[in-house]
């Protein structure tokens, strides 16, 4: 069963951003140590930054860093930059970070869809700037079970 966290985050830069994220995830159980290396090396081999209207990051890292099967959703209180997928010499501003820490290569590729369609829907992100972590727990989970 996939568990959801969404934290807001005062980060200074990515690395802030993952590290925070992944002491949630690390707090819960849900990944060994080496997470936070792998998501880190990851992130400079292929940048994760979405130029969408209201951009996001969507990190992470191999399957064996997983121990149960989890996304941390951070809320930044101010943007933070990382280099776009789509060009690694760009930056993004995003607004959200997605470190997902799956299992198995499927289920990566199948939630990343999921997290795609919600994040070109800048109607939800923008809702979220104004709602509770708990709201945007409920809401996120609802969107991932459609």
């Amino acid at each position: 069963m996939l568990k959801i966290y969404v934290i807001d985050g005062e980060c200074s830069s990515k690395e802030a951003a993952l590290k925070s994220s992944y002491e949630k995830l690390e707090e819960e159980g849900c990944v060994t140590e080496f997470f936070l290396k792998g998501c880190l090396e990851r992130e400079r081999e292929f940048p994760t930054g979405l130029p969408t209207e209201i951009p996001v990051a969507i990190p992470h890292t191999l399957g064996k860093y997983v121990k149960r099967d989890a996304i941390c959703l951070v809320r930044f209180r101010r943007p933070v930059s990382f280099f776009s997928m789509e060009d690694p010499d760009m930056i993004i501003m995003a607004e959200y970070m997605f470190n997902m820490a799956l299992r198995g290569e499927k289920d990566q590729l199948k939630t990343l869809q999921k997290i795609m369609k919600i994040v070109s829907d800048k109607k939800i992100l923008k809702k979220w700037k104004n709602e509770s972590t708990v709201q945007i727990k409920e809401e996120f989970e609802r969107l991932l079970s459609e």
